[in-house]
C-alpha cells in the first residue's frame, strides 16, 4: 500500500535524513543552495529537479527542519572538542564552521525578505523561533569561545560577529513586523 507525501511526513523524513547525514553541515548547505533556493522560480505544482518532495506546499516542513538543525549544529559545535579548543589551528576551523551557519541563515532569511510568498505567519514564527535559539547559543558559547581566542583571530571573530549582526537585523525586522500588526504568536515568539 502506498504512503501518502504530506508536510508532515516530508518534515520527519527531511530530519531523519538530516539527522543521519555523514556531514550535517554539507546536507544543510545542500539543502539551502541547491533546493530551498529553487523554490520562489518553481511552477504550481512543481517540485525542485534534486529534491521532488520540495516545493511551494512542503517549502515550510524543509525551511524549519533546515532552521532547527542549523541551531543544533551551532550546539553541537560548542558540545564538541572543537568548540572547546584553546588551540588557534583548531579554533579557525570552528569559525569557519560559524561563518557558514550564518551564512546559511541569512540565505534562508533572504528568501522571505525577497519572495513574499514565502513570507507567511508560519515561516515568521520558525525564523524567529530557531533565530532566538541560535543568538542565544551563540552569545552564551561563542563569546566565551572569542575571548579565548581574540588575539589570533581578532579579523575572522569581527567578521563572524558583523555577519550575525546583519542576519540579526532581519530578525529584528520580524519583531517589529509582528508588533506593528499586533500579531500575539511573532510577539510571544520574540
Amino acid at each position: 500500500d502506498e504512503t501518502k507525501m504530506n508536510k508532515g511526513n516530508v518534515g520527519k523524513l527531511l530530519s531523519l535524513f538530516v539527522e543521519h547525514s555523514p556531514n550535517r553541515m554539507d546536507t544543510l548547505s545542500r539543502l539551502v543552495n541547491d533546493v530551498l533556493q529553487e523554490v520562489p522560480h518553481l511552477g504550481k505544482g512543481k517540485g525542485v529537479a534534486v529534491f521532488p518532495t520540495c516545493s511551494y506546499q512542503t517549502f515550510g516542513s524543509y525551511y524549519s527542519t533546515v532552521l532547527e538543525y542549523l541551531w543544533k549544529e551551532l550546539v553541537n559545535l560548542f558540545n564538541s572538542p572543537l568548540g572547546k579548543t584553546k588551540d588557534p589551528t583548531a579554533a579557525s576551523k570552528a569559525m569557519e564552521r560559524m561563518h557558514q551557519m550564518i551564512g546559511l541563515l541569512q540565505s534562508l532569511f533572504g528568501l522571505t525578505k525577497d519572495h513574499e510568498a514565502l513570507a507567511k505567519k508560519s515561516i515568521l514564527l520558525q525564523q524567529l523561533k530557531f533565530g532566538s535559539r541560535f543568538i542565544e547559543t551563540f552569545v552564551l558559547k561563542a563569546i566565551p569561545f572569542f575571548q579565548v581566542h581574540f588575539q589570533h583571530h581578532e579579523d575572522t571573530i569581527l567578521d563572524i560577529i558583523r555577519l550575525l549582526q546583519r542576519w540579526s537585523h532581519q530578525l529584528y525586522h520580524i519583531i517589529s513586523h509582528g508588533k506593528r500588526e499586533k500579531d500575539a504568536n511573532l510577539a510571544k515568539e520574540a
